[in-house]
């Protein structure tokens, strides 16, 4: 069962900057960062709100959900990028 919860989230902002936030989950009076909530305030007022293409670029992973023996195709990785940053230290 999905319990859904809805938090009041208050982001204050100028011309600029984002000036203060609160929200009213457990992780919402932070002094330092924010919470996930204000976070995702943030970015909608910011850029989702604008774009309409913002995920065409993202993968459904929703059709592994169903059988986890569907898995992807591994990404290969290569090495000698990270050679290459050790001998630079």
């Amino acid at each position: 069962i999905y319990h859904q919860k809805r938090y009041r989230v208050w982001v204050k902002y100028d011309d600029i900057s984002v000036v203060g936030w609160y929200c009213q989950c457990k992780a919402g009076s932070r002094v330092v960062g924010t919470c996930s909530h204000v976070t995702a305030l943030i970015w909608y007022l910011g850029i989702g709100k604008y774009t309409d293409n913002i995920f065409e670029n993202c993968r459904d992973w929703s059709k592994y959900l169903l059988d986890a023996r569907n898995l992807p195709d591994p990404v290969t990785v290569d090495e000698s990028d990270n050679e290459e940053a050790n001998d630079e230290e």
